[in-house]
């Protein structure tokens, strides 16, 4: 019996591909040396991990990684992660939410207020809340979740709807993209 030498042995050994060795080692050619995992259902492949992907049982191949799943919502607004602890992709906003706008003037029935400047140049939209029904000062009393009239997503600073005199405005600004509103500011109409 005639035997090859080291070299052969070891460039004969790299193009079949790897010998199951035991190890976690990686071969030249990319492919494990580890023997498969066996399985006999995909729940004995579950490693309890939700951002790597559903582990699959391959009757051939053993237990095969998952896919990850695809954190994307397609807005550039928001930094996209997976979140391990709720088995959730998280979608938050990458850009703070609008100042308040200031109230320039409510006089004869319109209203208008200084545009707000947003740090990634977008936009905003804003909302307007106009409760001429309430003469406290107590926001909360004036049931600022219930107004007398309101409109939402107006694209300019300003609003030419009837404002009777007295009566309480708030408005807001708010992100394009993520939706996320500032504080709102408050103010009354006069004639």
């Amino acid at each position: 019996m005639r035997l090859l030498p080291l070299q052969t042995l070891l460039v004969v050994t790299l193009l079949v591909g790897c010998v199951g060795d035991g190890t976690d080692a990686p071969c030249l050619d990319g492919l494990s040396c580890a023997e498969p995992t066996p399985c006999a259902v995909d729940a004995d492949c579950d490693d309890g991990l939700f951002c790597n992907g559903a582990e699959a049982c391959d009757a051939d191949l053993g237990c095969v990684a998952g896919t990850a799943p695809a954190c994307d919502d397609g807005l550039a607004c928001t930094a996209d992660a997976c979140d391990e602890e709720f088995d959730v992709c998280a979608f938050t906003p990458s850009v703070a939410a609008p100042d308040a706008p200031v109230l320039v003037s409510a006089r004869g029935g319109a209203l208008s207020w200084g545009a707000v400047a947003l740090a990634d140049g977008a936009v905003p939209t804003y909302d307007l809340v106009v409760d001429d029904s309430c003469d406290s000062a107590d926001r909360e009393a004036c049931g600022m979740e219930s107004p007398e009239a309101s409109v939402r997503d107006l694209a300019d600073p300003t609003y030419e709807g009837p404002v009777a005199a007295g009566a309480t405005l708030r408005v807001r600004a708010c992100h394009p993209c993520t939706g996320e509103c500032g504080p709102w500011s408050e103010g009354v109409a006069v004639e």
